[in-house]
């Protein structure tokens, strides 16, 4: 009986003996693995935060001057002994030179970066720049140079214009309404000027003829 159990003893721990080997090599397997694929990995990229690097900076951002910034504005003020109002939208704009006496002019041009370019007839002229809510600049105009300040005024303050015909004849009003509520305006009859009535709203009086006045918004006359 003993001679019996001594070859399945000898089975049992070469069977024993087989596994722990093939375990062994199962785990020596394993790392090898491990190693060669933490080898073949790509290193990690820095990444480098400009500001945060010696001896460099961040350039400024600039900012853009937009068109929009002059969308649609009115400015309007003194002109040495007159008034003047100029009526912006979209880079276009309409102004008027206005004593209420003797001298008017009407201008048209652009605004660009915040400078003012405007021409008239008669070889009406006028340059000025835009800051800080306030129009500034000179005007070239029946035969005289006026240097002119105007904030911005909102409704019902601002450049008003009505026409009608009058005898067959065009005739025209211009208005400039400040801040204040003071009125300056004059009509040009064609062969003649005078004082123009005060606007009540939006109603005109040229030369006993009912008219409508449009508020200017500098897209044109």
């Amino acid at each position: 009986m003993l001679k019996r159990k001594g070859p399945i003893l000898t089975l049992a721990v070469g069977v024993l003996l087989a596994a722990v080997i093939l375990l062994l090599d199962m785990n020596a397997t394993r790392e090898r693995d491990a190693k060669r694929a933490a080898n073949s990995a790509p290193a990690p990229t820095a990444t480098v935060n400009p500001t945060t690097v010696p001896g460099t900076t961040t350039p400024p951002t600039t900012p853009s001057v937009s068109p929009a910034s002059f969308a649609q504005v009115t400015y309007a003020g003194s002109a040495g002994a007159g008034s003047i109002a100029i009526a912006v939208r979209d880079g276009q704009a309409v102004a008027y030179l206005c004593d209420g006496h003797t001298a008017e002019a009407w201008l048209q041009g652009t605004v660009s970066d915040g400078v003012i370019t405007m021409t008239g007839k008669h070889n009406a002229q006028l340059t000025g720049t835009i800051a800080n809510g306030t129009a500034k600049g000179t005007v070239t105009a029946v035969g005289r140079q006026w240097t002119f300040t105007a904030p911005t005024v909102s409704p019902p303050s601002g450049l008003y214009r009505a026409a009608a015909q009058v005898r067959g004849a065009e005739v025209v009003g211009g208005w400039i309404v400040l801040a204040t509520g003071e009125q300056v305006g004059m009509i040009d009859f064609g062969d003649h000027e005078e004082s123009a009535p005060p606007l009540q709203g939006t109603s005109a009086n040229l030369g006993g003829t009912a008219a409508t006045a449009t508020r200017l918004d500098g897209s044109g006359l």
